[in-house]
């Protein structure tokens, strides 16, 4: 029996419409109806176990720990040395911590200020905003977000005086008690400034007084290597404790001798945060594996120096790989990925989903929904890039200057070698955990993406680099496949709580060991034909 032919479009548009009714039915539930707080509560115990273990082992290691020179830490703010000061005692402290002092009151209008009198960029700072009468105006005014920034920052640090709380364990996007951002000066146009706020109690007055403190940030130029001789504490808000200083060649490490001493084995570890992380210099991967080379080695003619830099690119790190070779290293460790992530993967993006204006609307309404985020992740992922996708392109943008690395550390007498990069292991995880990564995955790209388009990103990375080991004769160091972890493993999508940057070096050990014994047994073995 045949259809009328209305009936049979009354029927299709009925059942398009359901499905859309349904569609929004379930986005509707997951975003408003699911608890957006179950996660995050979830995970609080988690992270504060790990953090409770960090800091364990900072305070069991800091007796022994290396400690900076007393003239270089400190420069670094006391804010609590302003509580009691005078106007001369605070003009002493703009001096000492090389930077200005600003009295403001809880509108961020600027009442007094104090500045270094010394040349430096404190002094050229103060110069430049002689006239500026709120920190608002301090940052560059193309960027008034910055701006408004500061006062938020100020206003919340008003609110935590009067309202003091304990400290939460860390979560990704909490509040550092600083902000560091660009403030372009005569002659240094990538000068950049730390901003720090203290609020104390004004005489007879309600309201406190605050005290913006604005000192140099610890980079040289925006993720270009850092400041030397310096020192900042509360580095990294992810741990209760932590500090950071420099050396005077601007690495995270002692003070180094070169030309390298006859007998020294010195390795040289480059990367980004993720080579530099930890709680205090002696906690980061690349000292842990000194100690653990020293140990086993029975000898302390062994250094193994931290050159990673917050920020950098491995098209960034080939710019200034000069420095760290000049160090005359014996052995370089590459151990980088993350920040290389976002062009890449724009760029895969552009290629594939991106190529067409429909294919963008489609794709920018299926990114936006929480229900295939959360609960029905297969309709995304059979349209976005896939490892292949991901590896042309690494091929094509970041195997040259690896290769370039590679190639200058070979014609310097260098071996080089390349880790993995470890990410979470999400696919093994508990529901909750597993979403409490998700949820504070923070890319932002051409088109919304989730942390499993990273992962794609990471695993082609990953493969991409075994192969460029076997190609150029590099040594390949499987770091993201002997860590797997959640919680108790990484602080977010890629830094990891100490137990998994000690995991991190003692990978990097039992793998590049060997090798160091069959260089060290060469050198016993050449020194008698060379007397």
């Amino acid at each position: 029996m045949k259809r009328h032919p209305l009936a049979i479009s009354f029927a299709i548009v009925s059942l398009l419409f359901w499905i859309v009714a349904c569609a929004l039915l379930l986005e509707w539930g997951e975003r408003y109806v699911t608890p957006s707080g179950g996660v995050d509560r979830y995970a609080s115990p988690l992270i504060g176990q790990a953090e409770k273990r960090d800091l364990e082992i900072y305070e069991a290691t800091a007796a022994t720990a290396a400690r900076p020179p007393a003239e270089v830490s400190a420069k670094y703010p006391e804010l609590s040395a302003l509580d009691t000061a005078n106007d001369p005692a605070i003009a002493g402290l703009a001096e000492q911590w090389e930077g200005v002092i600003f009295q403001c009151d809880k509108e961020g209008g600027i009442l007094k200020r104090h500045a270094m009198s010394a040349p430096g960029l404190a002094a050229l700072l103060a110069t430049k905003t002689a006239s500026v009468g709120n920190i608002s105006g301090i940052p560059p005014g193309e960027r008034p977000e910055f701006g408004r920034d500061l006062l938020s920052k100020l206003q919340r640090s008003v609110d935590a005086w009067r309202n003091p709380q304990p400290r939460l364990p860390h979560m990704v996007g909490c509040e550092s008690p600083w902000v560091d951002y660009e403030v372009p000066l005569p002659d240094y146009p990538h000068a950049g400034f730390r901003f720090m706020f203290h609020p104390v109690p004004a005489p007879e007055k309600s309201d406190p007084i605050i005290y913006t403190v604005v000192v140099p940030w610890r980079w040289q130029a925006v993720f270009g290597g850092f400041r030397h001789n310096y020192y900042e504490r509360d580095a990294y808000p992810q741990f209760p404790q932590s500090e950071f200083w420099t050396n005077s060649r601007g690495f995270r490490d002692q003070e180094l001798t070169v030309p390298k001493p006859k007998g020294v084995y010195r390795i040289v570890c480059i990367g980004g945060s993720t080579t530099l992380e930890g709680p205090r210099n002696d906690l980061s991967y690349p000292k842990i594996l000194q100690q653990m080379l020293r140990e086993h080695f029975q000898t302390d003619a062994i250094e193994v120096v931290n050159c990673g830099v917050d920020g950098g690119t491995i098209l960034g790190q080939a710019s200034q790989f000069d420095e760290c070779l000049a160090l005359q290293p014996d052995l370089v460790i590459h151990y980088n990925f993350v920040n290389d992530a976002s062009i890449l993967m724009d760029n895969v993006l552009k290629a594939t989903i991106m190529g067409t204006a429909w294919r963008q609307s489609v794709m920018g309404a299926l990114c936006k929904s929480e229900f295939l985020a959360h609960r029905c992740r297969w309709p995304r992922s059979l349209v976005m890039p896939k490892v292949p996708d991901y590896r042309a392109e690494i091929e094509r943008y970041l195997m040259p200057p690896l290769r370039d690395l590679c190639e200058r550390a070979k014609k310097s007498g260098a071996r080089f070698a390349v880790a993995s990069f470890a990410v979470p292991d999400i696919y093994n995880l508990p529901s909750n955990e597993r979403a409490w990564f998700r949820n504070h995955f923070w890319f932002h790209q051409v088109t919304e993406i989730q942390l499993d388009d990273f992962l794609v990103a990471a695993t082609a990375f990953n493969e991409s680099v075994r192969s460029f080991c076997g190609r150029e004769g590099a040594i390949y160091v499987p770091v993201a496949e002997e860590i797997k972890g959640g919680l108790e493993t990484f602080t977010d999508n890629w830094h990891m709580h100490v137990p998994g940057i000690r995991r991190k070096a003692e990978i990097m050990f039992d793998h590049l060991s060997p090798i160091i014994d069959q260089d060290l047994s060469g050198r016993k073995q050449s020194e008698p034909a060379q007397q």
